[in-house]
């Protein structure tokens, strides 16, 4: 990336080197949007790929985290157990929970058992907003972290 002039002002041309270095570098929030989901960009609807999927997304996160937090498994604590499981999700644009399962264990049943118990706990989901909802479904690969500390956080 160009650096500052050494005059230590800033140049108009110097600005717009960036923003085409940047542009250039390929910062795809698509293909993210793809790889964290789990589904192809042909299989997404356009605006599954924007600000109304990553809003809903995070909104689904942060409401399955509450949850679990409210109702951690007793097994988990008392055996101390901790790590990640990922989960893939299937959501159907009315929010009902479609369909889920493990995508990445824990190496323990215990915790998986709790993590797919958690995410039908924090079911139905609010519906697609206007945006998504050309989309019968959509799919979110979450990674559920329980940790030493008996919470739940989520990646």
């Amino acid at each position: 990336m160009p650096s500052a002039p050494p005059s230590g002002q800033i140049s108009t041309g110097s600005l717009l080197a960036q923003v085409g270095a940047l542009s250039r570098g390929g910062d795809n929030a698509a293909a993210d949007s793809d790889r964290e989901s789990g589904q192809p960009g042909d299989q997404l609807g356009e605006a599954a790929r924007g600000y109304p999927w990553a809003r809903y997304q995070a909104d689904w996160r942060l409401k399955v985290e509450r949850i679990g937090n409210l109702n951690y498994p007793e097994d988990a604590r008392r055996q101390g157990l901790h790590g990640a499981v990922t989960l893939e999700v299937t959501i159907a644009a009315d929010g009902a929970l479609l369909k889920q399962r493990v995508s990445r264990s824990s190496g323990s049943a215990v915790l998986d058992q709790a993590a797919q118990r958690i995410v039908e706990l924090s079911s139905p989901f609010p519906p697609f907003p206007p945006a998504l909802a050309r989309s019968p479904s959509l799919r979110i690969s979450q990674k559920f972290v329980f940790t030493r500390d008996n919470l739940l956080s989520s990646h």
